[in-house]
């Protein structure tokens, strides 16, 4: 199978990241062509049927970091012949959604009772907030998948 992950920043460590790495190792490993779009890619060994590919994203804040990630991702793969494509970060088209990040309403929801007026006012402000919600809307509401893993 031709298969591509979306990862924002592939990197070697961290939980959602080892997932990554063993996901893909493990699909190359069973000579599938898996290609891994990315902002960027650790330098490391891979086999030959994995293929990185940079995605241009604003990195000037998160705002724009991850609205430039996620059109660049949506541009780059919306008319691409792939057998699965599946994300592992909010991006607007994918077959599998790996919810690994958690549900931003939720923390919002949570962080909203531990806080005081300057925390929920922040929080109200911030456009981070408003364009998370928007693609998680977009993406659950909009039903941009075919399948979400919600990781527990």
């Amino acid at each position: 199978m031709k298969i591509a992950i979306i990862r924002k920043k592939y990197t070697f460590h961290g939980g959602a990241e080892g997932f990554s790495q063993n996901l893909i190792d493990q699909l190359a490993s069973a000579g599938h062509d898996v290609h891994v779009y990315a902002m960027e890619w650790e330098n490391g060994p891979r086999p030959a049927n994995i293929t990185f590919h940079r995605l241009p994203a604003v990195r000037f804040n998160s705002t724009l970091r991850d609205l430039t990630f996620a059109v660049s991702a949506y541009l780059k793969l919306r008319h691409s012949e792939y057998d699965i494509i599946q994300s592992h970060d909010k991006t607007l088209y994918q077959d599998i959604y790996r919810a690994g990040d958690g549900c931003h309403i939720e923390w919002l929801k949570q962080r909203w009772k531990r806080t005081g007026a300057g925390g929920k006012l922040s929080i109200i402000l911030n456009p981070y907030h408003w364009l998370i919600l928007g693609i998680e809307r977009s993406i659950f509401k909009g039903h941009r998948y075919k399948k979400i893993l919600a990781i527990s």
